[in-house]
């Protein structure tokens, strides 16, 4: 498993960054800024409702006994589908306050999933070689600079990863 760079023109009607930005003479929020209101709208129904990742889940092979890095995670309803999977998940993201809705969905409906606050662009060294795939789900476009987010994908793989 590998990570899958999907990208659409979701960014250009919802641009944010997971850091504060400016683009085209506007500030950006952050994702902390919208934390709640993000979780509402992204909601915790099941990703096989959502007809862009139903384009994606072919291309996830076995999740079952893996150890899978959901980067960028957000509110973590990603990760919790790979839990559900039977993955062994760990979630990402750069936001406080989504991380701490992440925990908040994993404390009512445990999956056993660790959260994690990092830039993707500087994972940790702890994670190093940890990592049987990484998945990162409609959060590419609001990354700036992705040559280092690939770099730390590499490096937190495993060899064959």
């Amino acid at each position: 498993m590998a990570i899958i760079p999907l990208k659409i023109t979701f960014n250009i009607i919802f641009p944010l960054f997971s850091h504060a930005s400016t683009r085209g003479g506007y500030a950006m929020k952050t994702y902390d800024d919208i934390a709640e209101w993000y979780d509402q709208w992204i909601g915790t129904s099941e990703m096989g409702n959502n007809p862009i990742f139903a384009e994606v889940a072919p291309l996830l092979g076995e999740v079952r006994g893996q150890r899978i890095c959901d980067l960028a995670c957000g509110q973590g309803r990603v990760a919790r589908h790979l839990a559900q999977l039977g993955g062994r998940v760990v979630g990402i993201d750069l936001s406080a306050k989504l991380l701490a809705i992440a925990r908040r969905h994993e404390e009512a409906d445990p999956r056993g999933i660790m959260y994690v606050q990092a830039d993707a662009r500087q994972i940790d060294d702890t994670l190093v070689g940890t990592f049987d795939g990484v998945l990162c789900f409609m959060a590419l476009m609001d990354i700036q600079d992705l040559a280092p987010t690939f770099h730390s994908v590499a490096r937190i793989l495993r060899p064959g990863g």
